[in-house]
């Protein structure tokens, strides 16, 4: 998304309006700016912060809250709609979301592989960032089925890349459909590292897009032991398409912002958690893109 040029005039007077009445209430607030989101396709946290005369801080709140329901997806500076995310939003920028926390749940997953795996890596962000340190392992087989990886595990020694065939999801990079849940059938691994947009007790994995959800469903039925790379944003988060329920995930990794709520909750469900922790430069400003840690997708 790139920040406004210009106010329109008739946006601007209604703002004025809706700060003259009394204040609203969070529910109210939320359904407000879901409207706004459906109008015009993104909405900005300073826009909204004037329009109903709040702090930043309280605006992102209620973008985190509406993000968690998967009603929306936080970007740099704002917010978009669920659907346009799916195909607007490239890995590049997706990749620059709450790159801290990816990293540290990669250092983790990286400690469950042995020399000699057969893994299977899932496509999305936070897997991408257990790829780059498979360097320090040797005699691996790695699948993919996001063409993303390729590049990234072609330069290490002493790995086999199998590559799944499929239907390639253009913006994506990544490979779906029958053919590629076919191939998977036909494989065996060892550990698989699958990727998820929401997660919950209740529904498991879920994602926007139902061809990813199959294909994810057979890297778990195709392999000895799933393990769920998810950052903390994603938990309490469900979205269109069921992929696996939690009862068929043996390891999720998360970060150390997950509170101790839904922590409590996902182990009742006899589900084992690591979260990783914090690097000691969590939260202050560096350089480049690791900077921003608006939403995640």
């Amino acid at each position: 998304m790139q920040a406004p040029s210009s106010r329109d005039a008739s946006a601007a007077e209604k703002g004025s309006a809706e700060r003259a009445k009394s204040p609203l209430f969070a529910e109210e607030r939320h359904r407000r700016i879901l409207e706004l989101l459906e109008e015009s396709q993104k909405v900005w946290v300073k826009d909204l912060s004037v329009r109903f005369g709040l702090s930043d801080v309280t605006i992102r709140q209620d973008l985190r809250a509406l993000e968690r329901q998967g009603l929306l997806v936080r970007t740099h500076g704002g917010a978009i709609p669920v659907t346009q995310a799916r195909f607007d939003l490239p890995t590049s920028q997706r990749e620059s979301k709450r790159i801290e926390h990816k990293q540290a749940i990669a250092r983790e997953a990286l400690r469950l592989i042995d020399d000699g795996d057969t893994i299977i890596l899932d496509a999305g962000t936070t897997v991408l960032q257990l790829a780059r340190l498979l360097k320090a392992k040797r005699g691996l087989t790695v699948v993919v089925n996001d063409l993303g990886h390729i590049p990234v595990l072609q330069s290490l020694q002493g790995v086999e890349i199998i590559v799944l065939g499929g239907t390639f999801q253009k913006g994506r990079g990544h490979l779906v459909g029958p053919l590629a849940t076919r191939v998977l059938g036909e494989l065996y691994a060892d550990k698989a590292f699958i990727s998820t947009t929401g997660l919950t007790p209740a529904r498991g994995l879920t994602t926007t897009d139902l061809s990813e959800a199959e294909v994810r469903a057979a890297m778990i039925a195709n392999s000895k032991q799933a393990i769920v790379l998810a950052d903390s944003s994603k938990i309490g988060k469900s979205c269109f398409a069921s992929a696996a329920p939690l009862s068929q995930v043996d390891i999720l990794i998360t970060d150390w912002e997950l509170p101790e709520k839904e922590l409590l909750s996902l182990q009742r469900t006899g589900l084992k958690v690591i979260r990783a922790q914090a690097p000691p430069w969590a939260g202050q400003l560096r350089p480049g893109p690791s900077q921003d840690t608006e939403g995640a997708i």
